[in-house]
């Protein structure tokens, strides 16, 4: 958690608006899945920004470390693919086949298969972040600490 509070969580922030343009260039090539991808960078956002805050307990921020970094994954996945798809698309026709027939067909396959299977569950990890329900006693009583 301390990478993501420098500079005030400037850094993140330019990481998440690079997402959104990657996204916002691919939505063509993504249809209706670019809302999916969209929603999962609005919870990394929405998820970045309650870990910030100065209310949010060192104890709740450990407990949910795991699961804000799967978000990140979920979120920028999504993102990264969807660059590929456009580099995969970009140019002429003879630059497409020139790099391999069918590349450009999968790569938007698995950017849209990727937003629609897997970048869904961002909103129910950020439920998790901003309300764990988790609580410190219980994983020491597990471990038998408690």
């Amino acid at each position: 958690m301390r990478k993501i509070g420098r500079d005030g969580g400037a850094d993140v922030a330019r990481l998440i608006a690079e997402a959104r343009a990657d996204v916002e260039a691919g939505r063509a090539i993504l249809g209706a899945s670019a809302a999916r991808l969209d929603a999962a960078l609005d919870a990394l956002e929405a998820a970045t920004a309650h870990l910030l805050a100065g209310e949010t307990k060192d104890a709740d921020r450990l407990l949910v470390a795991q699961t804000h970094l799967r978000l990140f994954g979920l979120a920028l996945g999504g993102a990264l693919l969807t660059r590929g798809a456009v580099a995969a698309g970009a140019g002429g026709a003879e630059t497409r086949t020139m790099i391999e027939p069918g590349v450009e067909t999968r790569w938007s396959r698995m950017a849209r298969i990727f937003a629609e299977d897997l970048a869904v569950e961002a909103p129910s990890l950020l439920a998790r972040i901003v309300s764990p329900h988790a609580r410190l006693d219980d994983y020491r009583a597990l471990a038998g600490l408690a």
